[in-house]
């Protein structure tokens, strides 16, 4: 991901200032970024040279995996993240930061990951090459046209998704049809994007909260009234708009345009 966003000769024009950005994961396997080539190392106080050793060194774990040596023993490990002192495997928050530095606001970005559950994260004993070697357990197997396909638990993964509240999706790998997983991170982009159009039956009475957020202050819109007292919000029908749901736009009443860096949001009950 670094390389994509850091080698512009390679793609110009990929980043653009006013764009959005997007970055989309589909793996049924953990992040094992290698932060030193010792990681390879045929070393035997490294363990067997497997994909193993990116969970041993890459994640720590309040029970059961505080060390690596904890991490090498067999048993489930509870409360888990990405270890940010390995000297091994780099911490994701390295790569969140790389990231969101990549535009002038974060919050043109947004991230999504279809991958394995977090937990249950277990280690295992298991006969490799004729021999008894630590790996991690799947956490699901999926039958296919094709076989089953097996995937490991995106703890890393779905710590790096964490670091971006509000901007980011996580969708389960383990399932046959990935429809509804790209419906939704679909939805999240157009969130991004911005859409005026109220996509989902509102409850009623309405109970929504509107703001404007210029990515250091939030400030509250409130509905309005008769007379209309700017800045206020409403809904109003426009078929060809919004052609779905019940054809609602939301619809801001200004006195003067707000900040170049505003995004207004607006949360609602739904039925």
């Amino acid at each position: 991901m670094k390389r994509a966003l850091e080698n512009a000769n390679a793609n110009p024009g990929f980043l653009r200032p006013d764009a959005k950005l997007g970055v989309i994961f589909l793996t049924d396997e953990d992040d094992c970024s290698a932060k030193s080539a010792d990681l390879f190392s045929p070393d035997p106080t490294l363990g067997p040279l497997s994909s193993f050793r990116c969970t041993r060194f890459g994640v720590t774990c309040a029970v059961g995996g505080a060390t690596p040596d904890q991490m090498n023993m067999v048993g489930e490990k509870i409360n888990c993240t990405s270890n940010p002192t390995s000297a091994l495997i780099d911490d994701t928050r390295s790569f969140a930061t790389a990231l969101k530095a990549s535009k002038a606001d974060p919050r043109n970005i947004f991230v999504a990951g279809i991958i394995g559950d977090p937990t249950p994260l277990v280690v295992e004993e298991a006969n490799i090459n004729g021999m008894t070697q630590a790996r991690l357990a799947h956490v699901c197997t999926v039958t296919t046209p094709t076989g089953a396909d097996l995937s490991d638990p995106g703890l890393r993964m779905k710590r790096f998704l964490d670091q971006f509240p509000d901007r980011s999706r996580f969708e389960r790998i383990c399932q046959r049809d990935l429809s509804s997983p790209l419906f939704n991170i679909g939805q999240l982009a157009a969130t991004v994007v911005g859409n005026a159009c109220i996509t989902r039956a509102l409850a009623m009475p309405l109970d929504c909260i509107v703001e404007d957020d210029t990515g250091t202050t939030k400030t509250p819109i409130p509905p309005c009234g008769s007379p209309e007292t700017p800045p206020c919000w409403k809904l109003e029908i426009n078929v060809q708009a919004c052609p779905t749901a019940q054809n609602q736009r939301l619809v801001i009443v200004r006195a003067a345009a707000p900040p170049p860096s505003t995004i207004t949001t607006m949360r609602c009950t739904v039925q």
